[in-house]
Formats: C-alpha cells, sequence, structure tokens
C-alpha cells in the first residue's frame, strides 16, 4: 500500500508548532523581553490571542492583521491539540484543518477558518464581545473530545 504524503501540510504542521513564538515577535517586536505573558496553548492564552489580534487589527502592533492571521491560526490548531486527541488534516477546500476524536467514537472536523470568522465578525459588532469568542469556540471543538495521547518523558 502507497501512503501519500502532503509536504505543504506537514510544513505548515511544523510551522504550527512555534506559532506561538512568530505570534509574540510580530505583536512586541523587539520590545518582546519576556516580562510580558505569553502563549502557552492554555485556554487561558486565548483571552490573550484576542487581545493581541485586536492591538494588531488597530495598528497598535508591530505587524498589521493580516501578517497574524496565520500564525493565529496554526496556534488555534495547536491549542486545539494540546486538549484534544486529534491531528491536522487537508480539508476539501484545500485549506489546513483539524480533526479531533471524540469519545463517541466520531472524528470531528474542526473549522478553525470560522473560529477566526466569528471572532473577525464579534470585533465588526463592536461592544468589546471579541475576547471570549476564541475560547468559547475552542470549547466547542474540544467538547466531549478524547483526551491527547502523552508519551513519557
Amino acid at each position: 500500500m502507497t501512503e501519500e504524503f502532503d509536504d505543504e501540510l506537514e510544513l505548515f504542521t511544523i510551522q504550527a508548532k512555534h506559532a506561538w513564538e512568530l505570534l509574540q515577535q510580530r505583536v512586541w517586536g523587539v520590545h518582546w523581553d519576556y516580562s510580558q505573558p505569553c502563549l502557552d496553548y492554555s485556554r487561558a492564552s486565548l483571552l490573550r490571542l484576542s487581545d493581541w489580534l485586536l492591538r494588531a487589527a488597530r495598528g497598535e502592533g508591530v505587524t498589521d492583521f493580516q501578517a497574524l492571521v496565520i500564525p493565529a491560526w496554526q496556534y488555534l490548531g495547536e491549542t486545539v491539540l494540546e486538549h484534544a486527541r486529534g491531528d491536522w488534516e487537508r480539508r476539501p477546500d484545500g485549506l489546513p484543518g483539524v480533526t479531533v476524536e471524540c469519545t463517541s467514537s466520531d472524528v470531528r472536523h474542526v473549522d478553525i477558518t470560522a473560529m477566526i470568522a466569528a471572532w473577525v465578525a464579534a470585533v465588526r459588532g463592536g461592544k468589546g464581545a471579541e475576547r471570549p469568542v476564541l475560547a468559547e469556540q475552542f470549547d466547542r471543538a474540544i467538547a466531549g473530545a478524547l483526551p491527547p495521547i502523552r508519551l513519557p518523558d
């Protein structure tokens, strides 16, 4: 049996492992001295990510919002995979996505694009409602998921 490899998806997933670092550098630039809170793949860090994305969207970051979209997408996917058993996949539309194995033996396809789109819609709606959106989307993504498999060090 011949296994087909998706080199682009493999590169995307390798880069995703370092998305937190890239986001921090693109938000804080040379001012990043590790004294500010960092991203740590926790649910709480998604609130921080929301603040950082909003900062960039307002033009207050070192980099513009568009430069943060892909690393934010990767970070969201990696955060889901830190809390649920799953893997990156190539979606039918050609974009990378995440699959999550559920306790019901089903596999859920998590739409990271929809997670970002929900956040953007909340920002456009005003009223400061965007901050919890990524955490709420994360909660839905991992609901009923099997825990990740952890190998001993």
